[in-house]
């Protein structure tokens, strides 16, 4: 029979304890990964440009324009209409892109009723 030294033992204890310890910081590690990776993905992307006080720009920009202009010509003074608003030129005053406006009157009902 073989007889265990007291030693042995407690090298035995010792190493299930460090196993134990080990387990706990990889679980702490995975934990703090998992928390980290969730933060990341959350602001991963291009923050949102729209701002709901786009649609009385629109209103406003829209109205803006008078419909026709007066132009001096040989014969006298003569009114001619003025180009329309469109949605590009809008685009161009907030500063963004004409596809960009047509996403956001898909996607938002109120600057669509604008």
């Amino acid at each position: 029979m073989t007889k265990k030294k007291p030693n042995d033992e407690a090298k035995k204890q010792e190493r299930e304890q460090t196993r134990k310890l080990a387990a706990e910081l990889r679980k702490q590690e995975d934990e703090q990964w998992k928390a980290f990776v969730e933060e990341t993905v959350t602001k991963m992307g291009r923050p949102q440009l729209y701002d709901p006080t786009y649609c009385d720009e629109v209103i406003r920009y829209f109205l803006s324009k008078p419909p026709y202009r007066t132009v001096m010509t040989m014969l006298g003074p003569k009114e001619i209409a003025n180009d329309l608003p469109t949605l590009a030129e809008l685009a161009v005053r907030i500063g963004v892109r004409k596809k960009t406006i047509n996403n956001w009157i898909n996607e938002h009902e109120e600057f669509l009723r604008a």
